[in-house]
């Protein structure tokens, strides 16, 4: 399984956000911080509001926040959200002489559950809480 390119800067908005705590963020900043081109990073924070992940707030001195704690943000159901893909294997809309016997895609969507619950077990505090990974983004310009 390959995540989306949308997941990966969904998930590098919320840990900018998050290692930032201190200050609301702009989304300027995390579009040059990351190389980001401006309106769909618009669309992933307007989507992250949405999902309570991030509040907004307008004006000049307006910004981004997490809307709840880092340790309350369980990667699994952020990473199915930002997924367009519901199931692994779809043999519904194929006409697979096979399909009446088999159970791939039983096995396959099985797996895929299991993915999203061990992904489930961590948080954005965890990913926070790499030594490396925080002084990379926190080091600001």
């Amino acid at each position: 399984m390959k995540l989306s390119l949308y997941t990966d800067n969904t998930l590098k908005v919320l840990l900018y956000v998050a290692s930032h705590k201190e200050r609301r963020c702009t989304r300027l900043e995390i579009a040059e911080y990351f190389n980001l081109s401006g309106e769909p990073l618009r669309k992933i924070i307007h989507k992250l509001n949405l999902w309570g992940y991030l509040v907004t707030f307008p004006g000049r001195n307006g910004g981004i926040e997490l809307a709840k704690p880092a340790n309350e943000i369980k990667l699994g159901e952020l990473i199915e959200k930002t997924e367009k893909q519901v199931t692994m294997f779809d043999c519904e809309n194929q006409s697979c002489r096979l399909l009446p016997s088999c159970t791939l895609n039983h096995i396959l969507n099985d797996a895929q559950k299991s993915f999203y619950e061990k992904l489930n077990t961590y948080t954005l505090d965890r990913l926070i809480k790499n030594k490396g990974m925080f002084r990379l983004l926190t080091n600001d310009k």
